[in-house]
């Protein structure tokens, strides 16, 4: 025998249609967007705060789980998600094996091929109008607006272009 609805055990709601109808479509799809404009709200409303700029929220300068223990206003967990919150995110990042188990992908069986470098200090003084701005910024200062912690441009086979921020290294993992 084939059910059109089911009934949740001990509940006073309704039977949930196995197809919904197009009205009750209709409906979740309004209740949904009401709560994503409600979340909105909330949203911009938590975002009046200026927060910090790149700068300010440099994981080093903060002192995030440094020194052996870490002073408890500064340490780190994922336990109680501390590690996954701004700004100390920016530390996280370019630590998450030392929170989570992670796996190391392979390269493949080849050595490693090295790269060239012809750095060109330029780029750092290229302007731009970002998206949905009235005026330029260079690209040097973009990185850092951008919470950028590390970048490598490569053209025609060469590095010309690397920059580290915060507490990512050439050496570090991301």
């Amino acid at each position: 025998m084939c059910q059109s609805s089911v009934m949740p055990s001990n509940s006073f709601l309704p039977p949930i249609q196995a197809k919904p109808t197009l009205a009750r479509q209709r409906l979740l799809s309004g209740l949904l967007l009401a709560g994503l404009g409600v979340f909105t709200l909330a949203a911009s409303a938590q975002t009046a705060v200026q927060p910090l700029s790149a700068s300010d929220s440099d994981p080093i300068k903060l002192g995030w789980m440094q020194g052996f223990p870490p002073p408890a206003d500064k340490r780190l967990s994922a336990a109680d998600g501390s590690f996954f919150q701004f700004p100390a995110l920016r530390y996280s990042v370019a630590h998450m094996r030392e929170f989570l188990p992670t796996v190391e992908v392979s390269r493949g069986l080849g050595a490693a091929s090295s790269l060239s470098y012809r750095l060109d200090p330029a780029i750092d003084a290229l302007s731009f109008v970002p998206t949905g701005a009235a005026k330029s910024m260079q690209w040097g200062a973009s990185l850092l607006q951008n919470y950028t912690d590390g970048i490598v441009v490569l053209h025609r086979g060469e590095v010309v272009y690397e920059r580290y921020f915060g507490a990512l290294t050439p050496e570090g993992q991301h």
